[in-house]
């Protein structure tokens, strides 16, 4: 059906929905990874991060790694893209457990930004700890660019003292 539409002569690819959300938001969101690759390879397709981030976020936050990976390959940039929130496709795997996903971004070992922090600059690692996503803590301190003292704006907490405050002990005793 996507391939009979994408024929069409004229055809908007950037129609939105209700949410404001293109058609390859909406299909890197549901990880519909073969509508993404047809999409993606139109001219005049929008990977406009003006919502919610973009499709990567998006794909990112669901937990798609078969689309994170086609749109790296795309938009090798979006790597360290940021949401309205500040948070990047590194913050939201980690809080969500994705570790294939993290795995993933952390091949990008030479353009990742592992440290950066949201608006109330909250990093990547806070957000595991937060979630008590222990294997994906030990995958982000054994990273040699990680830094353990960002200090939370909102909250005034390090990732340790997120740990301790929220009874983490084996996310405690890595930090």
């Amino acid at each position: 059906i996507v391939k009979a539409l994408l024929a069409v002569e004229g055809l908007d690819l950037n129609p939105k929905d209700h949410r404001e959300a293109s058609a390859l938001i909406c299909a890197a969101e549901s990880g519909h990874n073969a509508v993404v690759k047809l999409l993606v390879q139109r001219k005049g397709i929008s990977f406009s991060p003006a919502f919610s981030g973009g499709p990567l976020l998006l794909a990112t936050s669901a937990g798609h790694l078969d689309v994170v990976k086609t749109l790296l390959v795309i938009d090798p940039s979006a790597l360290n893209m940021r949401m309205s929130d500040g948070q990047t496709p590194l913050s939201r795997a980690a809080y969500r457990g994705f570790d294939d996903i993290v795995d993933y971004l952390l091949s990008f070992k030479d353009s990742i930004e592992i440290n950066w922090g949201d608006r109330n600059n909250i990093t990547p690692l806070m957000w595991a700890v937060f979630a008590n996503r222990v294997s994906i803590v030990k995958k982000l301190i054994a990273f040699d660019e990680i830094d353990l003292s960002p200090i939370g704006r909102m909250n005034g907490k390090t990732a340790l003292s997120i740990a301790v405050e929220n009874g983490h002990t084996e996310v405690e005793e890595l930090l």
